[in-house]
């Protein structure tokens, strides 16, 4: 079974730099947006674009929510 392999986009690899050099987790991004697990990563990993989390993700790490 092959997996389809996504290219992240700029504002995924912003995003997880960011949780990288904030030492922020998942748990804390799912604390502070309201979102569930699957849903951040999801977005993070650019599985899905949803502008909503976006933004929330975006001002939780204090990153522009530009994204291609």
């Amino acid at each position: 079974m092959k997996y389809k392999q996504y290219k992240l986009s700029d504002w995924c690899k912003r995003a997880k730099c960011a949780m990288i050099n904030g030492d922020i987790s998942v748990s804390e991004l799912m604390e502070k947006t309201g979102y569930c697990q699957q849903h951040i990563t999801s977005v993070l990993n650019g599985r899905l674009i949803s502008e909503p989390a976006i933004n929330a993700i975006s001002d939780v790490l204090g990153i522009s929510n530009e994204h291609d």
